[in-house]
C-alpha cells in the first residue's frame, strides 16, 4: 500500500510540474496568449465587498485577482494568458481520482483554480485574507525554496472550504529566473 501511495505522489509530482511549465510558457508568450482569454466569453466582474475580480461561476475555472479595484491592461493580459492553463489543470485534476483541485497562483495576486467552485464566495475578503500568505504558496517561493523544487505541504484545512488536504506546489519561475 506504502508503494501504491508513493507512486500517486510521484505521478501528482510530475502533473504539477507541468502545470508549472505550461503557466510558464503562456506568460513568456504574453503577445499571443494575453491577446484574449482561452473562453472568449471570459469576464471579470469586481466585488467590491471582496476587494476582488471574479469570473462567472458557469466557466470552467475560478479566476480571481485581488491585486487592486481595477485592471491593467497589462494585467489583463496576465490573466488571459494564465487562462490557456484551464484545459491542463481540468484534465490533471479530473484525470487523478485522489486531487480536489488545481490551481495556478501568479506572483501578481491571480488565481486560476479548477473546478469552479465559485471561489469568490468561498474567500475571505482581500482584507483579510492574502492567498500568498497560506502554507501552499509560501513553501514554493525563493527564500523558502531556493532550489526551486516541487515541494509537499503538509495536511492543512483548505481556506476554499475543500476539508484537509496536502498540496504539491510548483515554484513557476521564467526563462531568465523571474519568480511569477
Amino acid at each position: 500500500k506504502a508503494d501504491l501511495i508513493n507512486t500517486q505522489f510521484t505521478h501528482i509530482t510530475k502533473q504539477v510540474d507541468l502545470i508549472s511549465q505550461q503557466a510558464v510558457y503562456q506568460l513568456e508568450h504574453i503577445e499571443t496568449f494575453g491577446a484574449h482569454a482561452f473562453e472568449n466569453k471570459a469576464s471579470m466582474h469586481y466585488y467590491p465587498e471582496k476587494g476582488m475580480f471574479s469570473n462567472a461561476p458557469a466557466e470552467r475555472t475560478s479566476r480571481i485577482y485581488y491585486g487592486g479595484s481595477t485592471i491593467s491592461t497589462e494585467m489583463q493580459k496576465k490573466i488571459n494568458a494564465i487562462s490557456h492553463v484551464d484545459l491542463l489543470l481540468k484534465n490533471i485534476n479530473d484525470g487523478i481520482s485522489q486531487t480536489v483541485a488545481s490551481w495556478v497562483v501568479l506572483e501578481e495576486k491571480v488565481i486560476s483554480y479548477y473546478p469552479n467552485i465559485s471561489l469568490i464566495n468561498a474567500l475571505p475578503p482581500a482584507s483579510e485574507y492574502d492567498v500568498q500568505e497560506d502554507l501552499f504558496y509560501t513553501v514554493a517561493i525563493p527564500k523558502n525554496n531556493i532550489n526551486k523544487a516541487i515541494v509537499w505541504t503538509p495536511v492543512y484545512e483548505d481556506p476554499a472550504g475543500q476539508g484537509l488536504m496536502t498540496t504539491a506546489s510548483a515554484p513557476i519561475y521564467t526563462a531568465d529566473g523571474i519568480f511569477r
